[in-house]
């Protein structure tokens, strides 16, 4: 049994002190219409649905397809967590489904976390898992990929990039 006060368990692999990842893409989600916005008892609910986005990136090429979802509850100290999904559309016509879930700090109480309302931009800086799924020969490899995205809101614009993990 591992001792509590160690750093880590009794494991056969050493832990990990640093992750080695692979740029997938970047994926960027306008949207204009306004957010569903409302009160829960666990929090205010913001429930976001994206137009056509796009994908670019090394490994995944193509758009996201309107219709992607974004559902963040915000908590009583300002942090926002949620799913979100959106089917991507590969340049070569594959489609793969982009499945996330991630935490959003209070706007401006964590270091990475930036606001700048200079030329009507707001960056709010979060990360989050992702995970897909294909039925796609070509992308089959997606299916066990874990991936992380740093996740972000630029003006009207949702903004993932997506790093898998190697």
């Amino acid at each position: 049994m591992a001792d509590s006060r160690s750093e880590s368990a009794d494991f056969l692999a050493p832990p990990a002190r640093s992750l080695d990842v692979e740029h997938l893409c970047d994926v960027v989600i306008p949207f204009t219409l306004p957010p569903q916005v409302f009160e829960t008892p666990l929090g205010t609910r913001e429930v976001l649905i994206g137009d056509e986005g796009t994908v670019i990136g090394p490994r995944l090429r193509g758009s996201i397809r309107a219709g992607s979802h974004i559902d963040v509850l915000w908590n009583s100290v300002g942090v926002g967590q949620g799913p979100g999904n959106g089917v991507i559309h590969t340049e070569d016509g594959a489609d793969v489904l982009l499945t996330g879930t991630g935490v959003i700090p209070p706007t401006g109480k964590e270091p990475e976390q930036v606001l700048d309302s200079s030329g009507h931009k707001t960056w709010m800086n979060g990360w989050a898992s992702a995970f897909f799924e294909t039925g796609a020969q070509t992308y089959s490899w997606l299916n066990s990929t874990v991936a992380v995205m740093q996740v972000g809101f630029i003006e009207s614009r949702y903004i993932m990039r997506v790093f898998r993990l190697s």
